[in-house]
């Protein structure tokens, strides 16, 4: 049972908007949510760059709705899925172009687990088509995201920023705990 429960914490955990800025806990005081600030900030980047990259390649226009769908659910397995690796370099450390870019890759996983688990809910059961195409968009969007936060954060206002260092925050923890930690 505590496995199960576990697992629905840590599902909603980036859109919580009760857990506080530094804690993996639910807080009692008044409500922060720079943690659930921080997934709709990444969200929000993760989708207008992927819609951007689908626009200039004219490949398949995805709806922003589906876009929002797949990020939305890769959130909150970004972190654990690639626990045998170290884990993202925080933004606030001001990482290096290569540490970002490869920061960006660790989300691969969790956005082809995503797309699957959204295709699953809206066909059923099925083996995944592969399309080279849109397999390298769906990681360029996710490898991309993070080098243009990494030269954006120093311009961002504080409360911004913290909402971004909140999330980080989150998948460094989730990357600590991960099953797959060696």
């Amino acid at each position: 049972m505590q496995v199960l429960q576990n697992g629905l914490s840590n599902t909603i955990l980036p859109y919580d908007v009760r857990v506080n800025k530094g804690s993996q806990s639910v807080g009692f005081g008044v409500p922060s949510g720079n943690l659930a600030a921080g997934s709709v900030q990444i969200l929000i980047f993760e989708v207008l760059v992927s819609k951007l990259i689908r626009m200039a390649l004219r490949m398949e226009n995805r709806t922003f709705g589906k876009l929002i769908l797949i990020h939305a659910i890769s959130l909150p397995l970004t972190g654990g899925l690639v626990g045998f690796s170290d884990p993202q370099v925080a933004l606030k450390t001001d990482p290096s172009l290569q540490e970002a870019l490869t920061d960006g890759a660790k989300g691969v996983p969790a956005i082809f687990v995503a797309q699957y688990i959204t295709n699953t809910a809206l066909q059923g059961l099925h083996m995944p088509k592969i399309s080279f195409r849109d397999i390298l968009i769906t990681a360029a969007a996710r490898i991309l995201t993070r080098p243009i936060l990494k030269y954006g954060y120093q311009y961002m206002p504080a409360a911004i920023a913290d909402n971004f260092d909140a999330n980080d925050e989150m998948v460094q923890n989730q990357n600590k705990a991960s099953r797959l930690n060696m």
